[in-house]
């Protein structure tokens, strides 16, 4: 199993699902008209337990159109996180226009491992990872990409020469998934989508070792007069 990734310079750096043989059905949440209720059902059903999330007015991130959280966050305490579908129904049955965004706890079934987006798009395309891949999000607010892997506990070695922008969420942190918006025309996207792996997780070690060991080149401008 393969999927590929590119980034669409017209998005601002945000990436872009490329289409690849396996996944063509695997379409962006936006596109697919999916909305949050059915991604948290989609989760559920696939056995990641789900928080609803306060979601983004256009100006602000509101519980129903009317209380404001500091940013977006689960408006459920962590520990009700579920896979219980009339929970889920429940939480996502509210009549206002603003619907709960989605978040998914992790230390249950997946740990979430964080990365900056030139880092994470580098490992996706390694061989490693492409033959045994993820769900990974990115949140173009944080600048991060949170690969979702299986279980597992911080390698000996750390995260090596990355270690200053690679790290393992606690047990119990949540992943915000799409659809979700972050701020102004700024949405939560799919970097691999869960679909495209057949809902199974990126091994733990894998991703680690590729993150710790992965070195991005930095290309420097030349200086005026100099060649």
């Amino acid at each position: 199993m393969r999927v590929e990734l590119a980034v669409n310079p017209g998005h601002r750096g945000e990436a872009e699902p490329v289409t690849t043989a396996l996944a063509k059905h695997a379409p962006c949440d936006r596109e697919s008209g999916r909305n949050a209720l059915g991604t948290a059902l989609a989760f559920a059903d696939n056995g990641f337990p789900v928080l609803p999330g306060s979601t983004f007015n256009g100006r602000r991130f509101v519980v129903e159109g009317k209380r404001i959280t500091n940013g977006i966050r689960p408006i459920e305490p962590r520990n009700k996180a579920t896979t219980d579908r009339v929970t889920i129904m429940d939480w996502w049955s509210g009549e206002g226009a603003l619907k709960p965004t989605v978040f998914l706890r992790s230390g249950l079934v997946f740990d979430a491992i964080t990365a900056p987006l030139d880092l994470a798009e580098a490992c996706i395309k390694a061989p490693e990872f492409l033959d045994d891949p993820g769900p990974v999000v990115y949140r173009p607010d944080e600048g991060l990409a949170y690969f979702m892997v299986t279980l597992g506990t911080m390698p000996r070695y750390g995260f090596g020469r990355n270690a200053a922008t690679v790290r393992l969420l606690l047990s119990g942190a949540v992943v915000l998934v799409p659809p979700a918006a972050v701020g102004v025309d700024s949405h939560a996207r799919w970097l691999v989508f869960p679909e495209m792996t057949r809902w199974k997780l990126a091994k733990f070690d894998t991703v680690a070792r590729l993150l710790a060991h992965t070195v991005i080149e930095t290309k420097t401008r030349p200086v005026a007069g100099h060649e």
